[in-house]
């Protein structure tokens, strides 16, 4: 069992500290700090650091960090793997997102729902649909349950690149999983379909959505109102107006 330096146990300490009391700014540059005395950081230290930098959407500086982490030949944790796919997320960064999956197989170390989410989400924000879809495979194949946020994100990111096959290929995916649909997940696909008048498939959709009881929202009838505006369904969109008016709708907040 490997023993810890004292001054590496005073450090960690006070990193947490840092973490606990807000100062994220000292937490940042405690490892450092370390490198430049006689004690080393650990694993825990670079995997609390990281974590502090996703908090934040310090997404470069959780990359340098990371950097550093392999510089010192220490191996990344699941937890530094996860922190960093999710700052990458947060700062849109998917291609960066991406590098760190690759890294992960490289050194054997096992995605989770976790890592795969974080950096499906990235994709839909940078509207890397392709990518997006490939990571749902390779969750398939690793044996990884996508959440219900990860068949989402992957909708969304196909919706925003006006992908509405690959949008209702992935919602018929997670109707065949353990996965229950939810209102946000109707309202990605009816935006991918709305994009391309596709009001045939939205109207099956909606009525889908009706029978699994889940109510449609303020965003839902516009949507269905604006697909039927495109395809020059006037007749129905003015129906759902009409049914949209007597409903109790939703808020979508």
């Amino acid at each position: 069992q490997t023993k810890l330096e004292p001054e590496t146990v005073t450090f960690n300490a006070t990193l947490s500290t840092c973490e606990k009391s807000g100062a994220w700014q000292t937490a940042l540059q405690l490892p450092s700090v370390m490198l430049s005395g006689q004690a080393q950081p650990n694993v825990i230290t670079f995997s609390a650091t990281i974590s502090d930098c996703e908090k934040r959407a310090e997404w470069a500086k959780a990359l340098g960090i990371f950097s550093v982490m392999a510089d010192c030949r220490i191996d990344p944790s699941a937890t530094a793997f996860n922190a960093t796919v999710s700052a990458c997320e947060k700062g849109g960064e998917w291609e960066k997102a991406l590098q760190i999956l690759n890294a992960m197989a490289q050194r054997q170390a096992k995605s989770n729902i976790v890592t795969c989410s974080a950096a499906i989400s990235a994709c839909e924000k940078g509207g890397a649909w392709e990518q997006a879809l490939h990571l749902l495979s390779v969750m398939d194949a690793s044996k990884v349950e996508p959440s219900i946020v990860t068949f989402n994100a992957a909708i969304s990111a196909c919706g925003a690149a006006c992908m509405w096959e690959a949008a209702l290929e992935i919602y018929s995916m997670m109707t065949c999983s353990k996965v229950e649909s939810c209102t946000i997940t109707s309202n990605a696909v009816l935006s991918a379909l709305e994009k391309n008048a596709a009001w045939e498939k939205a109207l099956w959709i909606f009525d889908v959505m009706v029978h699994n009881n889940l109510r449609p929202t303020t965003i839902s009838y516009n949507t269905m109102i604006s697909t039927c505006e495109k395809a020059g369904e006037w007749e129905r969109a003015l129906q759902l107006l009409g049914i949209a008016a007597r409903s109790d709708l939703e808020s979508d907040t």
